[in-house]
């Protein structure tokens, strides 16, 4: 059933008149269940227009796990320069899935620095220094840590691998209470 509706969900791009835009936007602004305002998100996500970005950011907060993946899918294919703190904060979501997405999102963004002699891994546009991505997620690690939110910490460690973050770091390796013990946390995704 989700396939069929990711798969709608990428013909609908190509239906780009006025007609389906509007109604795809309708939907947003009412939507009759998670299911159908997660359908239109996905949709809209694959337009690719970032016009959408700010109405569908609204939706992160939205108390359905599988809305807030779906706004972090269509964040990431439509503005994710704009929306980088917003992306950043969904990294310490509750839900692994909407962790996942939200760092898929945020690496589409990050430039990332090409080594002499080394063909560029990433395709020309717009990105972001890492150094910045690093500046927004650091308080939150610190956040996160410190509530004892280690999937949300790992995360945002993801981002945090400057130099801006080695006192952080350390701070963290050298707290008595992150003994190992405490890092066999279990999530979805397995032992972190």
């Amino acid at each position: 059933e989700e396939y069929v509706r990711h798969e709608a969900s990428r013909a609908l791009r190509f239906l780009t008149d006025n007609k389906t835009i509007s109604k795809l936007t309708s939907m947003l602004t009412y939507p009759s269940s998670p299911l159908q305002l997660e359908g239109a998100i996905r949709a809209i996500a694959e337009t690719e227009d970032p016009q959408y970005a700010s109405i569908v950011a609204s939706f992160a907060g939205d108390p359905n796990s599988a809305v807030r993946v779906a706004v972090a899918f269509c964040l990431g294919k439509t503005d994710p320069i704009t929306n980088i703190r917003l992306l950043v904060r969904m990294l310490t979501d509750d839900d692994w899935k909407v962790r996942e997405e939200a760092k898929r999102s945020v690496h589409k963004c990050i430039q990332v620095p090409d080594v002499e002699g080394e063909i560029p891994r990433q395709p020309a546009g717009k990105k972001m220094p890492a150094v910045e991505v690093e500046q927004i997620a650091l308080p939150m690690l610190k956040e996160a840590y410190a509530n004892g939110k280690i999937p949300q910490a790992d995360a945002l460690l993801h981002f945090c691998k400057g130099e801006k973050s080695i006192p952080v770091l350390l701070d963290i390796y050298r707290d008595k209470k992150s003994h190992p013990t405490r890092f066999e946390y279990h999530d979805r995704m397995g032992k972190l």
